[in-house]
């Protein structure tokens, strides 16, 4: 830059402003720009350079190139800047409410007890000018029914789709004789709700039904349910089949590890490769380029 600056007219009023300039203002100097600086990048600037950082002849001191700032910026630009900031400090961190229940652990002597529940919207109905919810997370499901001295929460409620994530605050209550149902586990109570939050609300309709899919006579196809994959794995069948596979699995491990002392070693090599994944592991052999070598090498370092 001290180049630069020599091989510009040496005029006395022009070498003290460049040398007061910032880079940036000298380059406005030099060819004029079409398009201002936006402020946000000049108040970043300002952040950098920081109060503690001794001010030199050829950067500008904080209280300059503010000025410069305000010059530069435009008066619409300027009154959205204070708004701007005033969002930012309204912004608070995600706070989400804490559960201290599961929906399918509850049971008849619960009643009277105040729960928090939070999952997913598993079915709507209004009858008699109520409406009942089927509350469902990974325990089970609970029905939910709405009160008529809080109209504020049935305004709510009737706005859900299937599919929601809310969370429910209520009193557990026994269920009329004539109301009990004998399909649910928790089907001889009820969770009174006198207040409900909508967590993630569902604003368009599903690919396909997820607490009713497995018992429709239509089959989706597979594509569909793998383009939607996060979906799929709420159905109960599947839910079923991913507990059956972790069960069969943990009971093999201890039969292995309790019974005859195995242990259990992950490997690359030893393992299938998976397509588009990581790469393997390779270690260079000319005698025997496959998986049995390394087995041999575990077999002879180790008991297996």
């Amino acid at each position: 830059s001290l180049l630069f600056l020599r091989s510009l007219p040496r005029s006395p009023p022009m070498a003290s402003s460049l040398l007061r300039a910032s880079p940036l203002s000298l380059l406005s100097r030099l060819r004029p720009l079409n398009r201002r600086p936006p402020a946000s990048h000049l108040r970043r600037l300002l952040l950098l350079s920081g109060p503690a950082s001794a001010p030199s002849r050829s950067t500008p001191t904080p209280r300059t190139l503010a000025a410069a700032t305000d010059a530069a910026t435009p008066p619409e630009e300027a009154a959205a800047l204070p708004a701007a900031d005033a969002r930012l400090e309204r912004m608070q961190p995600l706070q989400w409410p804490q559960r201290d229940a599961l929906c399918g652990e509850l049971g008849a002597g619960d009643a009277g007890r105040r729960v928090r529940l939070c999952g997913w919207v598993a079915l709507r109905r209004s009858h008699a000018g109520l409406t009942f919810l089927t509350l469902r997370d990974s325990s089970g499901m609970v029905q939910v029914t709405t009160l008529p001295e809080y109209p504020e929460v049935y305004a709510v409620v009737n706005k859900l789709r299937v599919e929601s994530v809310v969370s429910v605050e209520g009193v557990v209550r026994l269920r009329p004789t004539e109301s009990i149902n004998a399909d649910m586990s928790t089907g001889a109570i009820e969770v009174a709700a006198d207040c409900v939050s909508v967590l993630n609300s569902v604003t368009r309709s599903l690919p396909f039904p997820i607490t009713t899919a497995d018992t429709v006579k239509e089959k989706f196809p597979e594509e569909v349910r793998l383009r939607f994959r996060v979906l799929d794995l709420r159905r109960p069948q599947m839910q079923s089949n991913l507990r059956l596979r972790h069960k069969v699995i943990k009971h093999i491990r201890r039969y292995l590890e309790d019974r005859h002392d195995f242990v259990e070693i992950e490997t690359p090599i030893l393992s299938k490769s998976t397509p588009e994944g990581a790469r393997d592991y390779l270690v260079p052999s000319r005698v025997q380029e496959h998986a049995l070598l390394f087995l041999k090498a575990l077999s002879c370092s180790s008991k297996c």
